[in-house]
């Protein structure tokens, strides 16, 4: 969280995608030096009605992106899970995705199809995206099967798989809840090292400078 309010946003990437607004129109200045943010709020989840018709409708967020992402080192799109329009929209402006997973057996049927999902898009779509590794979240060591479900995809998917996770932690939800970051919030909390050697990891995997979008 980067303490914006998205109930008191005026535009955001609803407006980008949906209605072609530049996306400089929307960008916000945060609490942390050089970083910016694109708000999303409840309107995008009217993304896939409006966008329904109109041509081309996989490339808006592409497009509003190639006029600034070279202002950037890195762009980070997070999305919902799901393969909406939103979440094509942001692997067909991306170079390279990164997978969240909770390692709950349920979950390894969810995986098998976000590979598929990513495949199709790089056949039809995007040639060039690639998935830069799978990221074990909301990992919880108190459940018995967490350990198991982590080996049996990091056996089958090997180095696609980071090294580093994040643990389960209730400070993430505290720190929502008040409109700060988890670096703010609570500095030497799991979540915190957690984030924070993932990004260390992240920097590690793309290659110093090199741009990327996820």
């Amino acid at each position: 969280n980067l303490g914006v309010d998205p109930k008191v946003l005026g535009r955001s990437t609803y407006e980008v995608i949906v209605q072609s607004l530049p996306l400089e129109k929307v960008l916000l200045s945060t609490a942390f030096e050089n970083l910016h943010l694109a708000p999303g709020n409840v309107s995008l989840s009217k993304t896939d009605i409006n966008l329904a018709d109109r041509p081309g409708k996989p490339f808006q967020l592409r497009q509003a992106l190639n006029r600034v992402k070279d202002r950037y080192d890195y762009v980070f799109i997070d999305c919902p899970p799901s393969f909406g329009l939103i979440p094509v929209n942001a692997l067909v402006a991306a170079d390279q995705a990164i997978v969240p997973m909770v390692p709950q057996y349920f979950s390894l049927e969810g995986l098998k199809q976000v590979y598929d999902s990513i495949g199709q898009i790089r056949l039809e779509l995007n040639p060039s995206l690639e998935i830069l590794g799978i990221l074990f979240c909301m990992v919880d060591f108190r459940i018995k099967t967490t350990r198991q479900a982590m080996q049996m995809v990091s056996e089958h998917f090997q180095d696609k798989v980071f090294k580093q996770y994040v643990r389960i932690c209730s400070k993430l939800n505290e720190a929502s809840i008040v409109g700060r970051s988890i670096f703010e919030y609570c500095p030497r909390c799991h979540a915190a090292e957690d984030y924070a050697s993932t990004a260390d990891e992240v920097r590690d995997r793309v290659g110093s400078y090199q741009p990327i979008f996820v």
